[in-house]
């Protein structure tokens, strides 16, 4: 018979840490792109990709950044 495994105070210390970084994830604010040239749209979050780059005269699309530079 197999002796059931105990769970360390470093595993449930990583698994409530994890619990209170998730939600906040899921919390970032939308923010949704138009582009009607093709008809297209994009939401992402517009609290990380929160610096538009200047669309371009052609209405091809426009990009966002990031602070750590991610478009």
């Amino acid at each position: 018979m197999k002796r059931p495994q105990r769970i360390g105070w470093s595993s449930v210390a990583a698994i409530l840490s994890l619990s209170t970084i998730m939600p906040a994830t899921a919390m970032a604010k939308p923010f949704t792109y138009v582009n009607a040239r093709f008809g297209q749209s994009c939401t992402f979050p517009d609290d990380i990709f929160n610096k538009p780059m200047p669309e371009p005269e052609n209405g091809d699309g426009q990009q966002w950044l990031s602070a750590d530079g991610a478009t």
